[in-house]
């Protein structure tokens, strides 16, 4: 009497999983590209043609509405940070968030230390260095949300230990983004200009290392 086999399961196509990471990573995108809009239209309220000097001649409200616009594109980092922190973490909550915030304001304090000899100012690699610390607090949420620690450490088991772990990724990501920065963003700048330098097909692919 012969037996019935299971069909054997499809195998997975090589880059699946990378293809799905990274669509993962796109969607968790989707809440902080969200703020843009409020952002760019306070800015252009802001602007000295409309409520300004130039436009209606209300420059107290200009000014308001230029700063409120201000607040949002100066913390974009933030806000991809704390986006990206929620929305690629399965099944997560307030905490990944929090875990996010913490290691991002360690990395940003971190990287003060680290000037720029070009600049004068402290290396900042924009949105970039966010959404790097924000996928690693997801990250590290789902994979030690449930950890157990021992009973004279059990105040920091589970949830509250994801800040803790995010502290010490801060100054590790700030430490390399602070030496390794320098170079990538001059890298950056000097591909924009060899793009820009090519002529219009080449503008229209122009990047700049403080636009990542």
């Amino acid at each position: 009497m012969s037996t019935a086999t299971a069909p054997a399961a499809p195998a997975q196509k090589r880059g699946a999983g990378l293809i799905k990471g990274m669509q993962k990573i796109g969607r968790s995108l989707q809440l902080p590209v969200a703020a843009l809009p409020a952002a760019g239209i306070l800015s252009r309220l802001g602007q000295d043609d409309v409520f300004g000097k130039t436009g209606l001649g209300w420059n107290k409200l200009a000014e308001i509405f230029a700063h409120a616009g201000g607040a949002l594109f100066d913390n974009l980092a933030l806000l991809f940070c704390i986006g990206v922190a929620i929305g690629f973490a399965k099944k997560s909550d307030g905490t990944t968030a929090f875990a996010g915030l913490v290691g991002f304001l360690v990395y940003k304090n971190v990287l003060t230390g680290f000037v720029s000899e070009v600049t004068g100012k402290p290396e900042d690699p924009g949105v970039l260095g966010g959404i790097v610390v924000g996928l690693t607090a997801a990250v590290l949420w789902e994979k030690y949300h449930r950890t157990r620690l021992p009973d004279w450490l059990g105040f920091f088991s589970g949830r509250r230990f994801i800040p803790i772990l995010m502290s010490f990724a801060g100054v590790i990501y700030g430490v390399l983004f602070g030496y390794l920065w320098g170079p990538i963003g001059d890298g950056l700048n000097n591909f924009s200009e060899w793009l820009s330098s090519n002529g219009a097909v080449g503008s229209g692919f122009s990047v700049s290392s403080t636009d990542c």
